[in-house]
């Protein structure tokens, strides 16, 4: 029962290292889709407006990633390319500085502090 045990966790751990880096594309649109709709949202639109808003932004964010790198052939463009759709904490400090400090608190609940 231990060895299968042991086997069921190596497997369950490789299963979720390829899910964490499967999802880890769509890390950015999601972020930039929340950030629009809130942003939507706030100058009063409605919550069907920041829904369409959101879900446009987050598409076209994700479209113009995937068009990028179809587009360059060269590994260190589309490594580039690639490490601006995973990482998404730059795109936090220019949400700070674009959006009032009030309105910024659900853009940075991932930022680890409290205010």
């Amino acid at each position: 029962m231990i060895v299968i045990g042991i086997i069921l966790s190596f497997i369950s751990l490789g299963f979720l290292c390829w899910l964490l880096f499967a999802l880890a594309v769509q890390a950015l649109p999601v972020f930039v889709g929340l950030a629009a709709g809130v942003a939507a949202y706030q100058t009063g639109s409605g919550e069907f407006g920041a829904f369409l808003v959101g879900l446009i932004a987050g598409a076209l964010t994700l479209a113009t990633g995937q068009i990028a790198v179809a587009a360059f052939r060269s590994p260190v463009i589309r490594a580039a390319i690639a490490s601006c759709l995973l990482c998404p904490p730059p795109w936090r400090v220019i949400t700070r500085l674009l959006v009032s400090p009030n309105s910024a608190c659900p853009l940075s609940c991932g930022s680890g502090r409290l205010r």
